[in-house]
């Protein structure tokens, strides 16, 4: 509530599928936006010398969908299946524009999931098959939802959308089975030029936010151990950061830390 956000300095605001304002899913659109305002206002009216706004991010994945009345676009297999960056482009501009008009600035889009295996729940969730695909895809949505232009020295890239958010990183359509957050056994080698090609995508066009996967990275017969990603430092530090060389925000999945081997939520 804007009360405990002014109370504990809570920084953001994560809203997944099923959370309403007043929990009302037909909530209008100035609902969600008086919220908004309230949101921001309690974190501009915490104790503190330094005055921080808060971020609300929402599953605004095939549209803004937990808003009633909303354009809802098709899942990502369906967009796939067009072969069409530029549609792409487009119904990501326009569910940005939908996102700003109830107040959040922040989406939780575009999930890269490269699948292999088709009995994965959530395989329309993934753009394609083809890694290839996926990467300009991401690229694609990223500037779609980021709305990123250009000045007129053409070196800076201005935020006019929402902020977009590569997910899972890394490996989440790849798991052995398809199992949901289960374990992925690919090489290191087969992670980044099959599971990894949407993330240079994205990265490329300026994402700002990456979400950890909750699936696992291990391969005994290939001497890898990393576990659960969220808990890999190698991956999250060492190849996001260091190798991809992203300095955005990485946020984790749903109560993901708590799936870390000696960690809670």
């Amino acid at each position: 509530t804007p009360a405990e956000v002014r109370q504990y300095h809570i920084g953001s605001v994560l809203n997944g599928g099923g959370s309403w304002p007043n929990n009302d899913k037909h909530a209008t659109p100035s609902a969600w936006l008086a919220l908004a305002d309230a949101y921001w206002d309690a974190a501009l009216a915490a104790d503190g010398a330094v005055k921080i706004p808060i971020m609300w991010g929402i599953d605004a994945v095939h549209g803004n969908s937990n808003v009633f009345g909303a354009t809802l676009f098709p899942h990502n297999i369906g967009l796939g299946a067009t072969h069409d960056p530029c549609l792409v482009r487009r119904i990501a501009r326009a569910t940005a524009e939908q996102v700003r008009v109830t107040g959040q600035d922040w989406a939780f889009a575009p999930t890269l999931a490269v699948v292999r295996d088709d009995r994965w729940g959530r395989t329309y969730e993934g753009f394609s098959e083809d890694p290839a695909i996926t990467r300009a895809y991401a690229a694609a949505y990223v500037a779609g939802l980021q709305n990123a232009g250009e000045d007129d020295d053409r070196s800076v890239r201005r935020l006019q959308g929402v902020l977009a958010t590569a997910k899972h990183f890394i490996g989440d359509g790849g798991t052995a089975e398809g199992r949901d957050q289960g374990v992925n056994p690919s090489s290191e080698a087969v992670l980044r030029e099959i599971h990894g090609q949407g993330y240079f995508g994205a990265l490329g066009a300026g994402a700002q936010t990456v979400m950890i996967s909750f699936s696992s990275w291990t391969n005994e017969q290939l001497n890898i151990r990393e576990g659960k990603v969220h808990g890999s430092r190698y991956l999250i530090t060492d190849v996001l950061k260091g190798k991809m060389g992203f300095d955005g925000l990485v946020v984790s999945d749903w109560n993901g830390i708590g799936q870390v081997a000696g960690c809670s939520n």
